[in-house]
């Protein structure tokens, strides 16, 4: 269990899934209205959830 947490924390790929769940919360909270965000503020997160999901979506395969 404690490899598992340690591996889910701290591997390579932490940073990117942390960041990308910030940008995701955030953009729930601006389309829920608990940010105060003028009148496009659903809008606008409903871009950032998207943003926060093609962060990833990239090619992961390395190269030949």
């Amino acid at each position: 269990m404690i490899t598992y947490l340690k591996k889910l924390l701290w591997d390579e790929t932490a940073f990117e899934r942390f960041g990308r769940a910030i940008v995701f919360g955030i953009g729930q909270a601006m389309q829920q209205g608990l940010l105060p965000t003028g009148d496009k503020g659903w809008y606008v997160g409903i871009v950032m959830q998207a943003l926060a999901l093609a962060v990833g979506a990239g090619d992961k395969n390395k190269p030949a």
